[in-house]
């Protein structure tokens, strides 16, 4: 079994415990409840993906707890990760209106009874999904899963797709039995997001819904990823820094990087690092930082005012505050 699948078995054991012992479950969940109000003001889609979707996910977003005698302590909750699977949605990604309607092509190669029955129940857990990011799924027949979905993309008015595929092949170091590889790959043609392609390697006694959440976490997460540029972007030497304290939530974070984009609508915007409520952008080209800012000494960004405390060439720090009503949104 290659590393990639024995690594998503030992995940998917450690979910099967939790499913097995309700009270560990419910503990866990009440942290990942308390950890939410780490994340600052939630929107409405985001919630809502928390309620059904991390809260059933519980040890995808636990890194790690004891167990005492049933009582669970020093719970370490990985708020990164909640960041990330919460950051991609339609209305926050850089994708047009005909890239938010996306293809659902769900496929079985092989032969597999139990997987043909469930097919039908992947298809709606993926259909759901994407509609709690504001995407528009149009589901493909079986006969259209067959094909590449990028050659339907006209024909169906849609800008992206989900490809997922089940994989029952004989196992060769086991005559008589068979092994499931399920893939799914997420495409955005055109857009800033890149391609995200997942695969996991599980036995027909383990259950496909858990695999293919599993693989959904992760391609969602690295979307969200994508969206905020966190953690991967290419930073280079030609950009200047815009360090930024007291950012109080995710979606300010989301907020402030769109205010800054428009501020130098030419260049790139991109989180270099994040420290607690510290988030230091990098901006490309560095000639374009105090050529915006000028004698300015507080700095309109969206909804947001950015209080200038010190400024060089290629390098501003600053305190965000929130612009009353009546003047946010005017630049």
């Amino acid at each position: 079994m290659k590393a990639w699948g024995l690594i998503a078995l030992v995940s998917m054991c450690l979910t099967s415990a939790f499913a097995d012992d309700p009270a560990l479950v419910k503990q866990l969940q009440d942290n990942l409840q308390k950890s939410r109000t780490r994340l600052g003001s939630l929107k409405g889609w985001q919630d809502e993906i928390f309620d059904a979707e991390v809260l059933s996910a519980t040890s995808r977003f636990i890194r790690d707890y004891k167990n005492e005698r049933g009582k669970v302590t020093q719970v370490q909750v990985d708020l990164e990760a909640l960041k990330r699977f919460l950051a991609f949605h339609a209305s926050e990604a850089q994708i047009s209106s005909e890239q938010q309607k996306i293809l659902v092509s769900a496929s079985l190669d092989g032969e597999c009874d139990s997987c043909t029955k469930v097919m039908p129940e992947l298809r709606q857990l993926i259909k759901s999904r994407l509609e709690r990011r504001g995407l528009t799924p149009i589901i493909l027949s079986v006969k259209e899963a067959k094909l590449d979905p990028s050659t339907l993309l006209t024909e169906k008015k849609a800008g992206s797709y989900l490809k997922l595929n089940v994989i029952a092949e004989e196992d060769p170091d086991h005559p008589g039995e068979k092994t499931l590889r399920v893939k799914m790959e997420n495409r955005f043609p055109g857009s800033t997001l890149g391609t995200v392609s997942r695969e996991v390697e599980l036995p027909p006694s383990d259950s496909l819904e858990v695999a293919v959440t599993r693989l959904w976490i992760e391609s969602v997460s690295q979307l969200g990823a994508d969206t905020l540029r966190v953690g991967h972007s290419e930073v280079s030497d030609e950009g200047g820094e815009w360090k930024v304290s007291n950012v109080g939530s995710l979606n300010d974070l989301i907020e402030l990087k769109k205010g800054l984009q428009a501020r130098f609508p030419g260049g790139r915007v991109v989180e270099k690092e994040i420290v607690g409520n510290e988030v230091t952008f990098e901006i490309a080209p560095k000639s374009a930082i105090l050529d915006n800012v000028a004698k300015l000494s507080s700095v309109p960004v969206g909804d947001f005012m950015l209080k200038v405390s010190n400024k060089s060439e290629g390098f501003v720090e600053s305190t965000v505050e929130r612009r009353p009503a009546s003047s946010a949104g005017v630049n």
